[in-house]
């Protein structure tokens, strides 16, 4: 039997890679929004090209200011997204890094056991644990 402490720190990975999956759906969202703010923008700048072309803006500087406005709003949506994409890959690469450490320390710990018989043992006891 593998170790309690061993065991409970699986079940904790795996509550992790379960959260970290239910949040890729929440950036999936996410995403899909940044990609309706990028159409609207596309529509703004399309916007403000009519209204150069047709005279309706005649002075560089409101034109250069509105493109500006347009520009720095799709930046500021886009740094939202890489940040949120930059903390959820921070957590992956925590994860992935807990859980080799952790196979280390219990192939060390039973170096006699296979792969199959720990993979096994831990399986059965996330499935007690609710969290398979």
């Amino acid at each position: 039997m593998i170790n309690q402490l061993y065991l409970t720190k699986a079940a904790n990975i795996r509550r992790d890679y379960i959260e970290i999956t239910t949040n890729i759906k929440k950036y999936e969202v996410i995403a899909q929004e940044l990609a309706e703010t990028i159409s609207i923008r596309m529509k703004d700048l399309e916007s403000l090209l009519e209204n150069i072309n047709s005279n309706k803006i005649s002075n560089i500087d409101t034109a250069k200011s509105e493109l500006e406005a347009i520009m720095i709003n799709t930046e500021i949506d886009m740094n939202k997204v890489d940040t949120q994409i930059d903390q959820l890959v921070a957590k992956m690469d925590t994860l992935a890094q807990d859980e080799k450490t952790l196979y280390r320390d219990i192939k060390q710990t039973y170096p006699e056991k296979s792969d199959d018989d720990l993979r096994q043992e831990v399986q059965d006891y996330l499935k007690e644990e609710n969290i398979s």
